[in-house]
């Protein structure tokens, strides 16, 4: 778990707190190994610095879901889209040739669109899913690959629709694929630059991703 600094001592008591409830409910074996480690965005000290990067990961090189990363709610400020995005891809990018790149599962309550738009054009392009068929389509995007997670009720007396997780409280859960043409493309040091897109990527941000936000996500549904 990261955050600033000066707010890593509180998240560490809430882990804490959280750890000695959780004593009741599950065995001390089962018990998961959770860090608090600060992660001011755009520090490529502090990211170099994370045990993320510093301890091996298991099966790194056969395993690419050894690693996943868990965003939620960090889309707010415009000022720090710049340096969100550059820490998301540094945390992405291979440590070495052939090894996968961890995959972001990313959670996102849309609150004003028009700011929020932007990151979401530079950071990545959404694949439109079904059950069982991925359509893609070429959303405005750069550095990522999005997909909507998907969820049904299986519990009544016929199953239901597939439909978008979080769609009635407005929000989306995304997991996001770093483009693998992107893994050797330097990140750009300027905003601008960094928020135009990868390097060599001609597509032009657009009203796509508010489409694809108050569209249909799914094609129809599929009854088993």
């Amino acid at each position: 778990m990261t955050d600033l600094g000066s707010v890593c001592p509180l998240l560490s008591r809430n882990l804490s707190e959280a750890r000695t409830r959780w004593m009741g409910t599950i065995h001390p074996s089962a018990l998961p190994t959770v860090r608090v480690e600060p992660l001011p965005w755009g520090d490529a000290d502090a990211l170099r610095n994370l045990s993320l990067n510093r301890a091996p990961r298991p099966d790194d090189d056969d395993d690419p879901d050894a690693v996943t990363i868990l965003a939620s709610d960090l889309v707010y400020f415009p000022f720090l889209y710049p340096p969100l995005l550059r820490t998301l891809l540094g945390l992405t990018t291979p440590r070495r040739p052939g090894s996968p790149s961890p995959k972001v599962l990313f959670a996102y309550k849309v609150r004003s669109l028009v700011r929020e738009q932007p990151f979401w054009s530079a950071f990545g392009r959404h694949l439109l899913t079904s059950h069982e068929t991925l359509l893609t389509t070429d959303f405005a995007g750069r550095w990522f690959h999005l997909e909507s997670v998907a969820s049904r009720v299986t519990t009544a007396p016929k199953p239901t629709s597939w439909t978008r997780f979080g769609e009635a409280d407005d929000i989306h859960i995304f997991l996001c694929t770093r483009k693998a043409s992107t893994y050797d493309q330097p990140i750009p040091t300027d905003d601008e630059h960094l928020m135009r897109g990868a390097p060599g990527d001609a597509t032009s941000a657009d009203s796509q991703f508010e489409l694809m936000l108050l569209g249909d996500l799914f094609s129809p549904s599929v009854d088993e």
